[in-house]
């Protein structure tokens, strides 16, 4: 079952190719910014670019003036990409980049200004830009590698403010100034409570197990991979000839993945089609007995022969790693079920709760009541408005909201004391009470 936020987002995400043809060079800091935002987000792109590699492990999706758009491990396009996939569950790979193709061409343009001007920023600007846009506790939670990533990608991501901040600067009027000054002026504090879905009942997913029992079954492999197709035939004839064993086929050409521990361990029908991407094929694998050997099946840019060490075996539900293994399916790949059964449950709080009050509906639910700071209208965490607190160790807090729309639209639409609908966070359900508004002076504001 796809995600409902995922069907929602796909409906708000709109991605169009525009014709072909190499990006012209501009400097941003010599004509207004929506000009130079048009110009590179609806025409100028070099779409599909050079799918040859830059270095080892470089994806090139699109040149700009000469410089590579390109994803590697761990690089500023990869980070993005990641952030946009766990959003944005269900939307196939290929639409996720060239939805992102657009920002990152534009991102490129602005580094590249950035070298030509002598824009930099130090490092306490990033720590603090962490801290303001309510990062912190994630960062420091990160490993060190991990962090040193994650550092690079808010640096990047503070010079393309500052460049925009010097293209927009020149152009800056009262109008503007009013509009950015009236977007922060009105803050507003909620009440809410939460489902997490870590929280989805062991129950649930016992049913669901029993509903697809065929998707747990388990079998025990052990894989020989081999690079090139010629060799993994050639492989499998001298082992079903008896020239060779498949032990020593193993040993003389099996690569690094071939017959480790783990691959050894028990396979589930479900993780082994997904590495294979081919249900038939993983349907003749659970129909070995012990010894036989597989057909040659691609798996990913390598080859592969199976030798069958254990028969298949249907799911034991009385088994706990079982359920735990159906419980990390549900979750990962059947987001949609958790999103509805928690999604239920709030709309009827809702209904409950507006027959009595908020307290009395959570206290009768057995949910925490939890409040919000003060926030205005602040989609995407613009650093120079206010953002959505960050909670303290431990703590409870809307900060998943910070880059959703959908969020500020029903949050900053309700009257006072008026519930809203549940709202998709991240990993959970919110409903908000609405509590109070303030209006801040042009003191507090400056």
């Amino acid at each position: 079952m796809p995600s409902r936020e995922t069907r929602r987002i796909k409906e708000r995400l709109t991605g169009k190719k525009d014709e072909k043809g190499k990006i012209k060079q501009f400097n941003p800091l010599t004509i207004p910014s929506v000009i130079i935002i048009g110009l590179v987000l609806l025409g100028l792109i070099w779409w599909g670019g050079s799918r040859g590699s830059v270095s080892s492990g470089d994806i090139v999706f699109a040149v700009y003036d000469g410089r590579p758009v390109s994803w590697s491990y761990g690089n500023y396009f990869a980070r993005k990409i990641s952030e946009a996939a766990q959003l944005n569950q269900g939307i196939e790979p290929e639409r996720m980049v060239s939805l992102l193709l657009p920002y990152m061409i534009f991102h490129t343009a602005a580094m590249m200004e950035a070298e030509k001007s002598g824009i930099s920023v130090t490092e306490k600007e990033v720590e603090d830009y962490i801290v303001n846009i309510g990062m912190r506790e994630s960062y420091n939670r990160a490993d060190s590698i991990v962090r040193h990533e994650l550092f690079d990608t808010y640096r990047e991501e503070l010079i393309e403010l500052k460049v925009l901040e010097n293209m927009i600067q020149p152009y800056a009027d009262a109008g503007l100034q009013d509009f950015a000054a009236a977007m922060g002026k009105k803050e507003r504090k909620f009440r809410f409570v939460q489902w997490l879905y870590d929280e989805y009942p062991t129950q649930e997913i016992i049913a669901f197990a029993k509903e697809h029992t065929d998707l747990f079954r388990r079998i025990k492999l052990t894989p020989l991979v081999i690079q090139e197709e010629g060799a993994a035939r050639e492989a499998r004839n001298k082992i079903i000839t008896d020239q060779s064993t498949f032990d020593q086929q193993l040993e003389m050409i099996g690569t690094g993945e071939s017959g480790t521990a783990a691959s050894r361990d028990w396979l589930t029908f479900h993780s082994l089609s997904d590495a294979l991407g081919n249900k038939e094929a993983t349907e003749a694998l659970f129909a070995l007995s012990q010894g036989q050997i597989s057909e040659v099946l691609p798996l990913g840019t390598q080859w592969v022969i199976y030798r069958c060490d254990q028969p298949a075996e249907a799911a034991d539900l009385s088994d706990p790693n079982t359920i735990n293994e159906v419980k990390l399916y549900v979750t990962q790949s059947e987001m949609g079920r958790v999103e509805t059964y928690f999604e239920d449950r709030a709309r009827a709080f809702v209904e409950q709760a507006s027959q009595s009050s908020f307290s009395q509906e959570a206290a009768a639910a057995g949910k925490t009541v939890y409040q919000s700071g003060f926030f205005p209208i602040n989609y995407r965490g613009l650093p120079f408005l206010k953002t959505i607190e960050s909670p303290s160790a431990g703590g409870v807090s809307l900060t998943d909201a910070q880059y959703d729309s959908v969020f500020f639209k029903e949050a900053f639409s309700l009257q006072k004391g008026e519930l809203s609908a549940p709202l998709l966070l991240g990993q959970k359900v919110v409903v908000l009470e609405f509590v109070e508004e303030r209006e801040l002076s042009d003191t507090e504001l400056d």
